[in-house]
Parts: structure tokens; sequence; C-alpha cells
């Protein structure tokens, strides 16, 4: 049993990375249906399908309709479980946005309908709310047309990590930085 879905999740990652983009997208369809039932079972396979599933969004991060794709099946499935832990997901995604940032990431509107969903998420922890803190802080800055939706997400976050000394020492550097400018 166990070999038979070990190599069920091997072929379907070999078709997550094939040309053709339709077997891509319903490959990805698929792990995200696989990943809520397994969630909702608290299957062991659970953690295993949303590794996968974070390491192809960050594979893909180029192919923005992959992307969007995945983000909004992530928001969908992070809405329905609660338990979900978020720095398998965050901290790479984040780092891979800080890093490629203008570059090969460019945002887009279900970006921002993740980060609104991660701000929400009951999971969310102080160390992984700080990076996505100053992410949000730089594309309110540095990018006017989604100055607004990012504010909504750091406003969510900062009201809710307020009483957190590392969140108040960050909007405190961020308050000196946005008055410097």
């Amino acid at each position: 049993q166990q070999g038979l879905s070990n190599h069920i999740l091997l072929l379907m990652k070999k078709a997550i990375r094939d040309q053709h983009k339709s077997l891509k997208m319903v490959t990805f369809t698929y792990l995200f249906r696989l990943l809520e039932k397994f969630a909702a079972e608290k299957n062991n396979y659970a953690p295993i399908v949303y590794k996968i599933l974070t390491f192809t969004l960050v594979e893909h991060h180029e192919d923005i309709s992959v992307r969007e794709h995945i983000l909004i099946n992530f928001c969908d499935v992070l809405q329905k479980f609660s338990s979900i832990p978020l720095p398998v997901l965050l901290d790479p995604l984040v780092k891979l946005i800080q890093s490629s940032y203008n570059t090969t990431y460019t945002l887009n509107l279900p970006d921002f309908q993740f980060f609104d969903t991660i701000a929400s998420h009951l999971k969310l922890q102080t160390k992984q709310a700080v990076p996505l803190l100053d992410l949000l802080a730089r594309i309110y800055l540095d990018q006017i047309c989604f100055a607004y939706l990012a504010a909504s997400s750091f406003v969510k976050i900062a009201s809710r990590f307020i009483d957190e000394e590392p969140v108040q020492e960050y909007l405190l550097e961020f308050g000196k930085l946005g008055l410097a400018k």
C-alpha cells in the first residue's frame, strides 16, 4: 500500500514538471484535493503533499497562471484547515519574493488574496509575521497600485501581533523609515 502511494506521488511530481500546462494544472488540482482529504483525515501523507505543493509554488513562481492557481487553492485549503503549519509554506515563499521582487516575481491580485488569508490564519506566528510585515511594507512603499492591498494585510498582522516585542521593534523601525522618506 505505502509503495503504491509513494509511486503515485512520484508520478504526480513528474506531471507537474511536464511541459504541457493542462497536465500540470489538472495535477495541481488533484494534489490540492488530496491535501484537503488527507488534512481532514489527519493522514500521514498530508505533510508530504503540502511540501510538494509548497516547493512547486517556489519552483514555478515565474509562471503567473500556475502560481495564481496554486495560491488560490492554498487560500481555500488554509481557510478550511486552521491546523496547517504556515512556516513550511511561508518561509520559503517570503524569502523568494524578497529576493526576486520585481525581477522574476511579479505581484498580482492572488498574491494579495494569499497575504490576506495568511494574515488571518490562526497558525501565523511572530517569527513569520515580521518578515511578512517587512515584505508588505516594501510593497506599500514601492508600488502605488498595490499599496492599498498591502496595507490591508499589513494592518491585520500588525494589530494582531502588536503586543509582541519583535513586531513592536519592526513597527518602530518602519515608522522611522516612513518619516525619513
